[in-house]
């Protein structure tokens, strides 16, 4: 799976330690993690510099890279969460959510797969809560 990683100026100074936790769990996995936002504390933090994102932007980006296929999944922040579920849910194709635990996670990328899913011929969908992370995570591997 490839994911995007997307965090707004609020976020950039955390940047780093999101994406080495991300990298961390999911690249043993045999994912791919691409830092697609702002990234440092250096980044420009002023309205209008080049490079600033802000939620909008999250939602903008989100959805281009979900529906050509260059990701199959994004994880992103803003300084609430709020703001980038909004953005990412008014962009077509996408349906975001705000993720409390991981199995969060695995809900959505089910849900934004759903599109391709009734291309393909499906019929019904079927989807439940995972509430024992244990089982969840030997599903994973």
């Amino acid at each position: 799976m490839k994911i995007a990683m997307i965090n707004e100026f609020s976020q950039a100074a955390k940047n780093e330690i999101v994406l080495g936790v991300l990298k961390e769990v999911v690249e043993p996995m045999g994912h791919t993690v691409y830092n697609t936002g702002m990234n440092t504390e250096e980044a420009p933090l002023k309205l209008g510099e080049p490079g600033y994102l802000t939620y909008l932007n999250i939602g903008v980006q989100a959805s281009l890279l979900l529906n050509s296929g260059a990701v199959d999944f994004v994880v992103t922040g803003c300084g609430t969460g709020q703001g980038a579920m909004m953005a990412c849910n008014m962009m077509p194709g996408v349906v975001c959510g705000l993720c409390i635990e991981p199995s969060d996670a695995y809900l959505f990328l089910q849900i934004n797969k759903l599109r391709q899913k009734v291309e393909a011929g499906a019929m019904y969908i079927q989807t439940q809560g995972i509430f024992d992370l244990d089982t969840f995570k030997r599903f994973m591997e």
